[in-house]
């Protein structure tokens, strides 16, 4: 999806990751086709599209984009961010940078890759603005990474109380937890 959103003149992992993936006006028709398919195919309720990377959008354009995937008024849609402490942020996405032979930090400013201090990245106060401006306030639910974790060790209980799903021993304390 986030391919699908993002601006043509932005990096990120996926283009970095898969550099034969050309998003192009067939990749893209693929992409709205295959939402559009499991929306008027789902039979639950609730439908939820989980993606990191879209954290990455913070344009206009690339909202508008994402929004026009799923081509229901914007009240239906929820998005739910989880944000966590700045410096543990870039500490560990730095890792995740390291994890693939071959990619480094980067010095540019917009690169997906650039992990100073000053970094967009770990701009939440933007990230909030653009999809509260493209969903609405009402429809943006920001959740602490680090509470979470603290509480849980993970954040599937936190998750599941905003789905309204009854704590039960679901046995999520065993399921992966992000320790870098």
């Amino acid at each position: 999806m986030h391919l699908y959103a993002l601006n043509d003149d932005r990096d990120s992992f996926a283009k970095y990751n898969f550099p034969s993936i050309v998003v192009d006006a067939k990749y893209k028709a693929t992409i709205e086709e295959t939402i559009d398919n499991f929306l008027r195919n789902s039979t639950a309720t609730h439908q939820i599209f989980s993606n990191e990377d879209l954290s990455w959008l913070r344009f206009d354009s690339e909202l508008v984009r994402l929004k026009k995937l799923f081509k229901i008024p914007t009240l239906d849609v929820k998005v739910i961010l989880y944000l966590r402490n700045r410096n543990d942020f870039l500490t560990s996405y730095e890792n995740q940078i390291y994890k693939k032979k071959n990619r480094f930090p980067s010095n540019k400013r917009d690169s997906v890759l650039y992990i100073q201090d000053d970094s967009w990245l770990i701009d939440y106060d933007s990230l909030c603005s653009v999809f509260k401006k493209h969903f609405g306030s009402e429809n943006l639910i920001v959740l602490n990474y680090d509470e979470s974790i603290r509480n849980h060790n993970n954040i599937i209980p936190s998750f599941l109380n905003i789905l309204n799903v009854p704590d039960q021993d679901w046995g999520y304390e065993s399921y992966f937890f992000n320790k870098s």
